[in-house]
């Protein structure tokens, strides 16, 4: 093995690593979710549960998502994550909600050409 070949693996290693623990992570939240019994609220009125608002969209990263080095714009990434939002918003609220401003917004790593999104 190159010393490229040892840090692609690594680095692939790492992406498998995240990818996972992200998977359980989720699946540790929506197992802790409150069930629909338990969805008043403190004033009386009746909360959403968590699964009518649940999105999840699949997005392939083509060539014209990514820059000259194959990496994924990151406008690009928020674009995707804005319209997940405002589909699981407006289940919520019924209504068409609008994005007014994103305090912080942290990439795990990085995506290429080819990879597929799961937001």
């Amino acid at each position: 093995q190159t010393e490229e070949e040892k840090i692609e693996y690594s680095i692939a290693a790492e992406r498998r690593r995240m990818r996972l623990v992200h998977k359980d992570t989720l699946k540790d939240l929506l197992t802790r979710s409150p069930s629909e019994t338990e969805l008043e609220t403190r004033d009386g009125s009746v909360a959403v549960p968590a699964e009518k608002t649940r999105v999840e969209s699949v997005e392939l990263v083509l060539p014209p998502h990514a820059n000259h080095q194959g990496n994924t714009f990151g406008g690009q990434i928020m674009a995707w994550m804005e319209n997940v939002a405002t589909i699981a918003a407006s289940r919520l609220c019924h209504a068409h909600p609008t994005l007014r401003a994103i305090e912080m917004f942290h990439f795990r790593g990085p995506s290429q050409v080819g990879d597929r999104l799961v937001l």
